[in-house]
């Protein structure tokens, strides 16, 4: 079905692209119908990425840097940290403590950036921040809050495979890693019977894959054989039922070599662009259930990696 929108992506991404200040906002809704909008470092470092990824250029990364270094929420013994700076669902509660998710995604944008050879700050480096991430291993991967806060509370893998890609993207090799890789490979076995939606994700599942994925892109030993065969068994099997799942998936699908169920999600990214360029607004995360944040530029975002990356498979 050909799509209607007036723009080429390519203008779309070039549009977004020279927007992008370094800063980014969210928007959020809630189950009651209540939107508002909000910087986060979170989305920040999502858009900087994703737009690396695209264009492979670097500046997206460097232009967060104040923004970044502004909005650190913590210094434990030498370790910088950040959080999800949205306000909690009741009045009167404390702020979120720092958090594992934005914490490696900062640090992600830091450890490309100097791989292009740009000048970061030395309390920024990889090296100097990784060992604060051992102190929260889990059994069943890394729990999702520095401190005591929610200790009970279950790892969501696409937390613990945000930290994985981190050691992956930073070519740090040490035994988080190993747990790391030994966890996620374990969580990839049950792919095909998880929910729909981890602890923070609403297609969490979906996410995964494509996290998984990426992850062996720079690790191409991260997935054993088994963990391999059944992201492959779930790629092919795959059902897609919104647009960032269509995103996710057939990323993956694209770069596991999964020809039809790439295909498919090419057909749905392209038959729900809307007409202004965009794809439209998507829950990428959540908090709790109350609140969902996405943005059609984050979907977008996704789309249009999917697409290069399908194209670039065909």
């Amino acid at each position: 079905m050909k799509n209607m929108a007036e723009k080429t992506i390519e203008e779309t991404i070039r549009e977004i692209s020279d927007s992008f200040t370094g800063k980014f906002f969210i928007e959020r809704r809630s189950s009651e119908g209540i939107v508002e909008k909000r910087d986060t470092v979170f989305d920040t470092a999502l858009v900087a990425l994703e737009l690396y990824k695209i264009t492979k250029n670097p500046s997206y990364l460097q232009r967060c840097f104040s923004y970044f270094e502004e909005n650190v929420v913590e210094i434990e013994e030498g370790y910088f940290r950040w959080r999800y700076n949205a306000p909690r669902s009741l009045p009167g509660l404390p702020p979120f403590p720092p958090d594992v998710d934005s914490t490696a995604l900062v640090l992600s944008v830091f450890a490309l950036a100097e791989q292009e050879g740009m000048y970061i700050p030395p309390q920024m480096s990889s090296t100097r921040n990784k060992e604060q991430f051992r102190e929260l291993l889990h059994p069943e991967g890394i729990r999702t809050w520095f401190g005591d806060f929610r200790q009970d509370e279950i790892p969501d893998p696409v937390v613990t495979s945000a930290v994985a890609l981190f050691y992956a993207r930073a070519k740090l090799r040490d035994e988080v890693a190993c747990h790391l890789q030994e966890t996620l490979n374990n969580q990839i076995m049950k792919l095909g019977n998880m929910p729909e939606a981890t602890t923070y994700y609403p297609f969490g599942k979906a996410y995964l894959a494509a996290r998984a994925t990426e992850i062996s892109a720079y690790e191409r030993t991260f997935l054993d054989r088994n963990a391999g065969a059944s992201l492959d068994h779930f790629l092919e099997q795959a059902t897609i039922g919104n647009t960032l799942e269509a995103a996710w998936i057939g990323t993956a699908a694209a770069e596991r070599g999964i020809r039809k169920t790439a295909e498919q999600a090419k057909e749905y990214i392209l038959r729900t662009r809307q007409k202004n360029g965009l794809w439209s607004w998507e829950p990428v995360h959540n908090q709790k259930t109350y609140w969902q944040h996405g943005h059609g530029v984050l979907t977008t975002l996704f789309a249009g990696e999917a697409l290069q990356a399908i194209e670039s498979f065909e």
